[in-house]
């Protein structure tokens, strides 16, 4: 499982992955799942998302069946329950009697949006050749989500082929995302430079709507994704940052954390007076 999220009357969602069997009531009744392909054939591992009570009671659990996929990162309202995570092969993204297939040569990030009681509203995944990352999702006021992803070699953003298609610049290059109540893609800013490495690890957002995105990098890539050019200033080697964007995408500023060894931020909180940021160093 992954860091939870809860919702205002208590309600925990948890997001994770599993192989086999497994038993997701944690109390004396059953709900049992099978880590299996479209067709029934056991994998590697399915992910999944389980909602309880503010008391811990079992609520639901939903399974998205495919070749391998995780749900790594997860937010949530009353109304609505927002997932992000990686896949390979084929998944499908409705965890109901429907099917929402998606593919990817390499492993990418899926995206979905479900109803408080499981019920998929809308889905998206990316494909890419190599690896791409995705933090965890921002539910904004008008139910529309950001967030960031990082990714190599070369990425479509969505399924089909009216999909955008980017090519990295650098070794990694970031992403911002922002997709509609409706799951249309409204915008994404790309972070990036030639022989660069920037991989988000972690989003927040405040009630004043400011994103604060942390990662690591190598190199000092541009984060300013529109005229501007604004790094970190840091020498080269195994870095981190963190930047503040505004709701459009727009930059406002960026700080790097500096090892001679290596520095890595996993982990950020905002609110209005500033933001934390956790992570670990060497040397």
């Amino acid at each position: 499982p992954e860091m939870p999220a809860v919702d205002s009357t208590g309600n925990v969602y948890i997001a994770g992955r599993f192989f086999g069997s497994a038993d997701f009531d944690p109390s004396a009744g059953q709900a049992i799942e099978n880590a299996t392909d479209q067709g029934g054939n056991p994998v590697n591992c399915c992910a999944f998302l389980l909602k309880l009570d503010a008391s811990g009671s079992f609520q639901w659990v939903r399974i998205l069946h495919g070749d391998w996929s995780w749900a790594t990162r997860l937010d949530a309202t009353d109304t609505l329950v927002r997932a992000t995570g990686l896949y390979t092969g084929t998944c499908d993204l409705d965890p109901g009697a429907g099917t929402l297939d998606v593919t990817t040569a390499g492993a990418s990030a899926f995206v979905v949006m479900l109803d408080s009681d499981g019920n998929l509203l809308w889905g998206d995944a990316n494909n890419s050749p190599a690896l791409e990352t995705a933090t965890a999702p921002s539910i904004q006021p008008d139910g529309s989500v950001i967030y960031a992803s990082g990714y190599a070699q070369s990425i479509d953003l969505g399924q089909g082929n009216g999909a955008p298609h980017l090519v990295c610049e650098g070794y990694t290059d970031m992403l911002i995302l922002r997709y509609g109540a409706a799951g249309s893609l409204q915008w994404y800013k790309e972070i990036q430079a030639v022989g660069c490495n920037v991989v988000p690890t972690a989003l927040s957002q405040n009630e004043q709507g400011d994103l604060y995105i942390a990662g690591t990098i190598h190199g000092d890539p541009d984060f300013d994704p529109d005229s501007g050019v604004v790094g970190t200033g840091l020498a080269s080697g195994n870095n981190s940052f963190v930047a503040r964007y505004r709701d459009d995408g727009g930059l406002e500023w960026v700080r790097g954390f500096y090892s001679a060894q290596s520095a890595s931020a996993f982990a950020c909180a905002a609110d209005a007076t500033g933001v934390v940021v956790a992570g670990s160093t060497t040397g």
